[in-house]
């Protein structure tokens, strides 16, 4: 048989739990103003900036993203024979171009 107290016995336990309670054992619902702590805001404008490391490495992200949709492409065509549209013979045919960015993002040359 289960020995939990049920519902109605729950209650009342917690009942005289809380009558037996003084005021300062009581739960504060509403901190008074006085004991609110001051909220300190330590920002420079150079923390919202983004930095030049992280655009870097945004962009270098976004390069390597781009050389996979690349290959994406380059493989679809040589296995399924797929044709491709303008656009992403576009993009097929600036393979040469990314990588030469994404080279000179990684050896520091552009910024």
């Amino acid at each position: 048989t289960d020995t939990r107290p049920n519902e109605k016995k729950r209650k009342k336990l917690r009942k005289g739990e809380a009558d037996a309670m003084t005021a300062e054992e009581l739960k504060v619902t509403k901190v008074q103003s006085k004991d609110k702590a001051e909220r300190e805001v330590i920002a420079e404008a150079s923390e919202l900036k983004p930095t030049k490391s992280t655009t870097i490495e945004k962009k270098i992200k976004a390069l390597n993203k781009k050389l996979l949709a690349i290959e994406e492409l380059q493989r679809k065509v040589k296995e399924e024979e797929y044709e491709l549209d303008e656009q992403q013979q576009k993009k097929v045919d600036s393979l040469g171009a990314t990588l030469e960015e994404l080279e000179d993002f990684v050896e520091g040359r552009r910024q």
